[in-house]
């Protein structure tokens, strides 16, 4: 699925930072009455999957952000040594 690319020299190197953002908009408040579907990214990009439907009575954060169409998301995965 993914070429392998090297390093190329001619490549500037840049912060997602630098051309992506967070939209401030995206974040609803959960409401106990309501059932929220939890995604997940798979991987090796294999792309977005419903890892499980909740109420929001189950869900500890009180907040979320919304999924939506065009949107890119990642997960940042922590590697212990």
């Amino acid at each position: 699925m993914f070429e392998f690319l090297g390093v190329n020299t001619n490549w500037q190197i840049q912060s997602l930072g630098d051309f992506l953002e967070i939209k401030g908009d995206s974040w609803i408040e959960i409401d106990d009455t309501n059932d929220y579907r939890i995604l997940g990214v798979t991987s090796k990009g294999a792309g977005l999957v419903i890892k499980r439907n909740v109420s929001g009575a189950e869900l500890k954060m009180r907040q979320y952000q919304v999924a939506r169409p065009n949107q890119l998301m990642w997960c940042k995965v922590a590697r212990q040594c």
